[in-house]
């Protein structure tokens, strides 16, 4: 089913290829295109859209807009299907480092936080993953109900990161 979408979308963007790189109904083919392209896994096509996708919302669109921290969110993710881990965190850094400046229970800003602590985790940084979960669950704790399920995924994120913390003492005062 995706291989049909990609090909389809493949050719949308072949066409539209004629436009200027900044016309909204060619980016958002692009778009479309790098999420069929994670669905079906190829996540080396999503990464090299998703790039170009980026670039041009880097000049196009203010730092701090909505779309365009959607979509250097959206290549993070990919960096990390695609296991280039250090890319990931330096994007995650970026976008949290924007969104650093909104309120500490922002959604958005925690949201954030949870995946540059994913990609500390992948690129074997977990002190660095442990004091961002660390926040994250402070934060959810002062914000939902004890038995709120939306809790779980960072506690059990904290636990696992802990784990691997006490299991690689070496990593302990790493800051990189």
């Amino acid at each position: 089913q995706y291989e049909e979408a990609v090909r389809m979308l493949e050719h949308v963007v072949k066409i539209r290829e004629k436009r200027e790189e900044s016309d909204p109904k060619r980016l958002a083919s692009e778009h479309w295109l790098e999420r069929a392209y994670l669905e079906n896994e190829q996540y080396e096509e999503a990464v090299k859209m998703l790039e170009h996708v980026v670039k041009v919302g880097c000049v196009t669109l203010n730092e701090d807009d909505r779309s365009r921290l959607k979509l250097q969110h959206q290549l993070g993710r990919a960096y990390l299907k695609n296991e280039q881990y250090e890319e990931a965190v330096k994007i995650f850094q970026h976008v949290f480092k924007i969104l650093e400046r909104r309120d500490e229970f922002d959604s958005e800003r925690l949201a954030s936080e949870r995946w540059l602590a994913r990609a500390y985790e992948a690129n074997g940084q977990y002190p660095q993953a442990s004091k961002l979960l660390e926040h994250v669950v402070k934060i959810k704790s002062e914000k939902t109900s004890e038995d709120e399920p939306s809790r779980i995924p960072s506690q059990r994120a904290l636990a696992r990161v802990k784990r691997l913390c006490s299991e690689n003492p070496d990593l302990q005062n790493s800051s990189s």
